[in-house]
């Protein structure tokens, strides 16, 4: 499930991710960040990833087909997760994000406030 969090403000939006994502939460999803992209141009993204937080396969291609074509609407990205794979994946995804002027950063849970701060910076 995708939770769109009320401190989401402009082009910086804000996310809680838990459980299975499915192809329709995706699909909405998707809907909402193309809006703020048509507004603002570019946008700021904060993903809180829960503990089991994952997409189901045909969300998940949903998922990379949209950052694969509007990678260059993307401006930062902040992961907010205690786990250590995702704070490794973060850090490699960042070297490649930032050949197309995306900044990309993990933060862990009790972060949150300073994840936002830098999101907003």
């Amino acid at each position: 499930m995708i939770d769109y969090l009320a401190i989401s403000q402009g082009n910086c939006l804000a996310f809680r991710v838990s459980g299975k994502v499915s192809l329709e939460q995706e699909q909405h999803w998707i809907a909402e960040l193309q809006k703020v992209i048509d507004e603002y141009g570019r946008i700021r993204i904060m993903m809180i990833l829960e503990d089991g937080a994952h997409w189901g396969l045909q969300a998940g291609i949903e998922d990379l087909k949209f950052a694969l074509k509007h990678s260059k609407e993307f401006d930062k990205i902040a992961v907010v997760s205690d786990s250590q794979v995702m704070r490794w994946l973060v850090s490699i995804d960042d070297f490649f994000a930032s050949f197309l002027n995306i900044s990309e950063k993990h933060f862990l849970p009790q972060q949150q406030a300073e994840a936002w701060d830098w999101l907003q910076s």
